[in-house]
């Protein structure tokens, strides 16, 4: 969903002359091309489901030809979701940071990814603990993959992740 799909169709004219143009239909979508040319058409406008695509082409004379026919499969993107963020300082220095996500789809799940706007890609996993953030304040990212490949949007914690050198104190 929200992804495009390449339409690329062509004619023939039984006098030898030249097919004018094409046209092609799925849902309530109508695109038309010169023959041979290749149009982009975006499933973010089309609700999910089963669509049938036709494509028809005319002749230099106005002859239409009967319609190919195709299907496509609209998916709708998974929606992820963080359920929690947490950060513990280690007592020998540093921290653990403890990332628990999930998400919903019409399918199933089969992959889990986690970045951070510092330190690029952290994992993948519902949950993952992470030890070694760089310093600084961390907006952190997940996303989850459904079973036709399709990724979620990238959604951000709301808060940032702040980790900063820890250095020991002697007792006063």
């Amino acid at each position: 969903w929200g992804q495009s799909v390449v339409l690329s169709g062509t004619g023939h004219d039984a006098d030898g002359e030249y097919i004018k143009d094409g046209l092609w239909q799925i849902g309530p979508i109508w695109l038309s091309s010169d023959p041979g040319e290749q149009v982009f058409l975006d499933t973010g406008l089309l609700l999910p489901g089963n669509y049938t695509l036709t494509f028809t082409v005319t002749d230099d004379e106005g002859a239409l030809s009967l319609p190919a026919l195709g299907w496509v499969y609209v998916n709708v993107k998974p929606i992820a979701a963080i359920l929690d963020v947490e950060v513990a300082a280690r007592a020998g220095g540093g921290y653990l940071v403890t990332l628990w996500g999930n998400g919903s789809d019409e399918g199933r799940l089969i992959d889990y990814q986690w970045r951070s706007n510092l330190d690029g890609v952290l994992g993948r996993g519902r949950l993952l603990v992470v030890d070694n953030l760089s310093n600084g304040n961390h907006t952190l990212f997940f996303r989850v993959k459904d079973e036709t490949g399709l990724w979620s949007n990238w959604i951000a914690y709301p808060r940032a992740v702040t980790i900063a050198s820890q250095t020991a104190q002697p007792p006063s």
